[in-house]
């Protein structure tokens, strides 16, 4: 079979004279490189795709793989030797070896009939979702089936190093549920102990529905976008209700300081956090000791650029990743345009892994202003939202080079005077007078195309630095 594979395949690679011949590898490399390559073959169970669009995509894909592949093996041979093949743990006691050890024991009573139980039919629920005609890219075929069993494993791998409890009943409030085929608008049932709302639509008029349904199902677990669980606690806190939540998990946005706070004081949650990107998903996940990051180095290759060294063993600089399990577009490095410090040193929580120790910027969080200055989430964070934050639900930046607007979403109506005065007089000041400072209130917010809350809104006559992708 796999010699039938090579054979069938050989023809859709780019001709060896089209590649540096330097770095120049035989074909059987590039198979023993691209071990998940027969998924791009099976596609054509796919009924409601065209066979021609389907060959399409395959010849494209292989054209991609063979390329990078042939241009940074090489370099990865070089820098991480066996990462070309990676294997996953087949047993439990190969799985615990990677947790820390206190959680060993825990897992083991947790697992006592072996190596991770199935949550749900993940190869089935793809299907189901992918073929419901609500898309149209090709790419989440490739990455669905060739990820499904592995991504059960990294999601397993994540709890346990976070501390959650696995088998508890679950609550996801992020994105749309309207793709997923929800049996109603606003709630989807994924399995007897994990559900999902829709997080931008949580709303005073439909919280308690939303608080019913924890309630109901004991949700002892709530993970999503921190915009979307902040708009359900502080909706939760002004209805006082109390909740059976003990764990919240947060990915796909940045969380801030004042959000954990405010959670952690309100319901006594205990908050973990991944961080990742659209392109990489969950890069690293923050230590049980609260001590940084931990980058997932099985399957991301992590690299710095323009670094300087703050201490022993810790260096800061411009944020490179590749991921090593993407099996469509494999090898490419992305500069994410956040600045990081990463720390080299064993961590005391017993994680092999390095630590991202903070993420001192991100570049899409910035904005330049008319006389020069830069203008960072952090300082509205910092200097403007964090006096006010129990009064705030949520903020957004707005700005068009020659204006910036603060939009707010508080608990009780308009802030007192007097601190919008204060307010004011901050941003002013900073802005040195080059831009108009207004405040204004229940605007509806500007989101991202894909729906996730944004701080900082540029328009037509801002600036700001744009994320790049190295191809070699």
């Amino acid at each position: 079979m796999r010699k039938r594979l090579a054979d069938r395949l050989k023809q859709f690679v780019l001709p060896e004279r089209r590649i540096n011949p330097e770095l120049q590898i035989s074909w059987q490399e590039r198979l023993r490189l691209l071990p998940h390559l027969h998924v791009l073959v099976q596609l054509k169970r796919f009924e409601n795709l065209p066979r021609a669009e389907i060959r399409r995509h395959q010849l494209a894909a292989l054209h991609r793989l063979a390329d990078f592949a042939a241009r940074r093996i090489p370099f990865y041979r070089q820098r991480l030797p066996g990462a070309l093949s990676p294997s996953l743990p087949t047993d439990l006691d190969s799985f615990l070896a990677r947790l820390p050890l206190a959680q060993r024991e825990e897992m083991r009573t947790a697992f006592p009939e072996g190596f991770l139980p199935p949550e749900c039919d993940w190869q089935k629920y793809a299907l189901q979702d992918r073929t419901s005609g609500t898309t149209s890219a090709p790419f989440h075929f490739f990455k669905d089936l060739r990820s499904s069993a592995y991504e059960h494993y990294r999601r397993s791998l994540y709890r346990m190093e976070l501390g959650l409890p696995y088998h508890a009943p679950e609550l996801i409030v992020k994105g749309h549920t309207r793709p997923f085929q929800a049996e109603s608008p606003f709630i989807l049932k994924e399995s007897p102990y994990r559900f999902r709302v829709d997080g931008f639509a949580i709303s005073r008029k439909n919280i308690d529905q939303v608080l019913k349904l924890i309630h109901d199902c004991n949700i002892r677990v709530i993970s999503g976008y921190p915009s979307s669980v902040d708009n359900l606690f502080h909706l939760a806190y002004q209805k006082g209700a109390r909740l059976p939540v003990t764990h919240v998990l947060t990915t796909g946005e940045a969380l801030y300081e004042h959000q954990q706070d405010f959670w952690k004081n309100a319901f006594g949650v205990k908050v973990a956090e991944i961080y990742g990107t659209a392109e990489c998903m969950n890069i690293a996940f923050r230590c049980p000791e609260g001590k940084g990051y931990h980058v997932d180095e099985q399957r991301y290759l992590v690299e710095l650029s323009d670094v300087s060294t703050v201490g022993k063993g810790i260096r800061r600089g411009r944020l490179l990743i590749t991921d090593l399990k993407n099996y469509v577009m494999p090898f490419i490095r992305y500069d994410l345009g956040d600045w990081v410090w990463i720390d080299e040193n064993p961590c005391t929580c017993g994680s092999p892994f390095r630590r991202i120790l903070t993420v001192e910027a991100r570049e899409q969080d910035q904005v330049v202003t008319p006389s020069g200055k830069i203008l960072d989430l952090r300082f509205f964070i910092d200097e403007i939202i964090w006096d006010v934050s129990s009064r705030v639900r949520q903020f957004q930046v707005v700005c068009d080079g020659s204006s910036l607007e603060l939009c707010l979403k508080t608990m009780n109506g308009p802030l007192p005077s007097a601190l919008e005065m204060k307010m004011k007089r901050i941003l002013t000041a900073y802005v040195e007078d080059s831009m108009e400072v207004r405040i204004c209130y229940h605007r509806p917010f500007i989101r991202g195309a894909t729906g996730k809350h944004k701080y900082l809104v540029l328009r037509a006559g801002s600036k700001a630095a744009a994320s790049t992708i190295q191809n070699g």
